[in-house]
Parts: structure tokens; C-alpha cells; sequence
């Protein structure tokens, strides 16, 4: 088994306000862009930096659940 990277790229990160416990994750902060918003939320003792719709963000939230967009993921050699 190879040794491998994770990465996914920000705007393939949705925040939810439903989903598994495993999912749930702390909001940082949050940057309103012009256009959309820079969110970096702490999941499982990583920051995520994540770009997020205007309509589909509340600033308020101080919580919500992370999904994975299948298409923004990919595998980077750790070697």
C-alpha cells in the first residue's frame, strides 16, 4: 500500500446543518469575499479552509456538518 495524501479542494466542502456525528465540525471564522464565503472550520482536529456560496452559508452558525463532494477529491503521492 502506497503512502498517500488526501487533499480536497475548498469549494468541494458543503457545511450542512444535518449529519452524522462524525461530520460535525466547529466554524472558525468566516470571511465574507464579494461573491462568496472563506470559511475555516476545524473537523476532526484539522482546519478546513472552505468556499461557500453566499445563499448557502449563515454567518451566525457556530457549528455544521461537513460533506465531501465526490469530484473534488483526490490522492497526492506522500513520497
Amino acid at each position: 500500500m502506497a503512502n498517500v495524501l488526501v487533499g480536497i479542494r475548498p469549494e468541494a466542502i458543503e457545511l450542512r446543518t444535518q449529519g452524522e456525528n462524525s461530520q460535525l465540525c466547529e466554524i472558525k471564522s468566516a470571511v465574507y469575499m464579494g461573491n462568496h464565503w472563506e470559511i475555516v472550520a476545524n473537523w476532526g482536529g484539522q482546519d478546513l479552509l472552505i468556499n461557500s456560496n453566499p445563499e448557502d452559508f449563515d454567518p451566525e452558525a457556530k457549528q455544521a456538518y461537513v460533506h465531501l463532494a465526490e469530484h473534488g477529491v483526490f490522492l497526492l503521492n506522500k513520497e
